[in-house]
């Protein structure tokens, strides 16, 4: 008994030192820590995981140039600055969201965030 506890205790020993060499020889291989995760991780993984840090450098990149160009981001919205306005006038008159909401073909859920959120 007191045999197979020790190698049990060998085997942990030499899994703990040997995951410690992996971890330090990621960090030591270079500045970047990406490029030492690619070296130190095994197989495939690795590789993929550093691929997707390329890929969202690349894509951050762009996005930054398309901000500069002068790009929109995001969703368009579902009624113009005219229609909102029309929408409030028509709320603070007393039609009810779903009547507004129907006119316009948007969800009265669209008309009760335009009330939570009024224009600028």
């Amino acid at each position: 008994m007191n045999s197979r506890i020790s190698a049990r205790a060998q085997r942990r020993r030499r899994c703990s030192a040997h995951c410690q060499r992996r971890r330090t020889l990621g960090w030591t291989l270079s500045a970047r820590a990406r490029f030492g995760r690619a070296a130190d991780a095994d197989g495939a993984g690795g590789l993929a995981e550093f691929e997707r840090d390329l890929i969202r450098d690349r894509t951050g990149e762009g996005r930054q140039r398309a901000k500069d160009r002068g790009v929109k981001f995001g969703r368009k919205p579902k009624l113009n600055h005219f229609q909102r306005q029309q929408a409030l006038l028509r709320l603070a008159n007393g039609e009810t969201q779903a009547e507004i909401a129907r006119t316009y073909g948007v969800g009265r859920a669209t008309i009760s965030w335009l009330q939570a959120n009024p224009l600028p």
